[in-house]
């Protein structure tokens, strides 16, 4: 069985102009998301506290 060459592919890099407006949009949508989250997180914190008054994040002694 004979070996053949195989080129690697050329990776072409984005332009500037479409890595600002792709940071800008990943920005835009994280400070739209990020609120509602936040508050989705603090009414779950608050029905595990209510559920069980021990702590609301777990943490164990661990070995090793």
């Amino acid at each position: 069985m004979e070996l053949r060459y195989i080129e690697t592919p050329q990776v072409r890099l984005y332009k500037k102009e479409y890595q600002l407006i792709k940071r800008a949009f990943d920005l835009a949508i994280c400070m739209i998301a990020l609120p509602p989250l936040l508050l989705l997180m603090g009414v779950i914190a608050l029905l595990i506290y209510m559920d069980d008054p021990g702590p609301v994040l777990f943490k164990q002694q661990r070995t090793g």
